[in-house]
């Protein structure tokens, strides 16, 4: 459209100074432009025609990721179009690209925008809400780092959710009278009547024993009939309810037998008896090897001065290769029971491996640990407890 002051202007500005074309105070734009024509410096010709101009158009995208709890990354461009026509005045948008970090929770959230535009322009700016309201600057942090400000902007603002739906409210948990009595007459089922409810008894339809979840043990052995091997017999829950293994049925359980696979005498560990007796001299040479074992203080590791007694052990088993010995392992009263044991065991293990590692044959030696089971002396002495302290070998065939 054209206005009253829509013309074509003509300057000139010879030998004039500038400061003739500046704005007079509460001078406006029209007798600005006449004291200019008065003055012959400007020359109007009135124009007919009509200017025209185009809206601004562009194409924002958006995009929102929530990666962590409650942050977020927003990235938007914005991409302004320009007109084509060289005829029409145009006013674009300036096209910009921005990222913003942003933590959110239902009553508090901060955001950094960060943006660059085609003027080469950058911009860090902050906000924050706080509730329903909200107050924030897309360019107060860049504008604190530059030394000239050629820009600022700030917006403030209410938020107010609309047609937003409620959440359902828990219902309350109410016990009426009429749930209280059908919950007193529902009762665990028990068809055994072992006093075990059938939901936790394993064998529901036979009366048991609580320690067994309600499983018979007929033969009393600590074993369920269901998994006992033997129900009808006293056994050992290691050997599955059954009585421990005699292969050689000499009396004597395999796990205590030193020779297993032959039927033997109790006095001789259920080997069979010596057929010639062991004469004085070869029973005082054993008892003397047996006097010379010396170990470390509560350890099973043997001592260098018994390397002779084990020496003249090892002559002794190469003198005749049907000998079979039994190394006990012995020790005071001091420690516990299960320390004890476990330490003379070791001992006469070790003793045992020095012997096999001098081609002793593993088979004609075996060993058992009594801990402090069998002593010979008082234990509150301490020569008692030194006596007590032993290692003592026998020979068994």
């Amino acid at each position: 459209t054209s206005g009253s002051e829509s013309a074509t202007y003509g300057l000139s500005a010879d030998q004039v100074k500038k400061d003739t074309f500046n704005l007079k105070n509460a001078q406006d734009i029209e007798s600005y432009l006449q004291n200019l024509q008065l003055s012959n410096l400007l020359t109007k010709n009135t124009s007919s025609g009509s200017l025209r101009t185009t809206l601004p158009s562009s194409l924002r995208l958006n995009a929102d990721w929530h990666f962590l709890r409650k942050l977020f990354l927003n990235a938007d461009l914005l991409l302004s179009f320009k007109g084509a026509s060289s005829t029409k005045q145009s006013v674009n948008y300036i096209s910009t690209f921005s990222l913003t970090p942003r933590f959110e929770s239902q009553w508090l959230s901060f955001a950094s925008p960060l943006s660059y535009n085609v003027q080469k322009e950058f911009n860090w700016g902050a906000s924050i809400r706080s509730g329903p309201l909200f107050i924030g600057s897309g360019s107060i942090l860049s504008n604190l780092l530059k030394y000239k400000i050629r820009n600022l902007d700030a917006y403030a603002g209410l938020s107010i959710p609309l047609f937003q739906g409620k959440r359902p409210k828990k219902q309350p948990k109410t016990n009426t009278s009429s749930d209280t009595a059908a919950k007193k007459e529902i009762k665990p089922t028990d068809r055994d009547q072992d006093g075990l409810s059938d939901v936790a008894d394993e064998c529901p339809d036979v009366a048991g024993i609580p320690a067994l979840k309600g499983c018979p043990d007929s033969d009393g052995d600590g074993v369920a009939d269901k998994f006992d091997h033997c129900p009808d017999v006293l056994g050992l829950i290691k050997y599955y309810g059954c009585p421990p293994p005699d292969t050689d049925k000499d009396g004597i359980m395999d796990e205590e037998d030193l020779c297993p696979q032959e039927a033997g005498s109790p006095s001789n560990h259920g080997c069979p008896d010596i057929k010639q007796e062991i004469n004085p001299g070869e029973k005082q040479k054993l008892d003397s090897i047996s006097n010379a074992f010396y170990f470390a203080t509560g350890k099973a590791i043997l001592r260098q001065k018994s390397i002779t007694a084990l020496n003249q052990l090892v002559g002794y088993l190469k003198s005749d290769p049907k000998i079979q010995l039994l190394i006990e392992g012995h020790t005071d009263s001091r420690g516990t029971k299960a320390i004890n044991k476990s330490l003379s065991q070791k001992r006469a293990e070790n003793a045992k491996a020095y012997l096999i590692s001098k081609g002793i044959e593993s088979t004609r030696i075996s060993t058992i640990g009594y801990g402090s089971s069998m002593p010979v002396a008082n234990n509150l002495t301490v020569a008692g407890r030194a006596a007590n302290r032993r290692i003592v070998i026998i020979r068994i065939r």
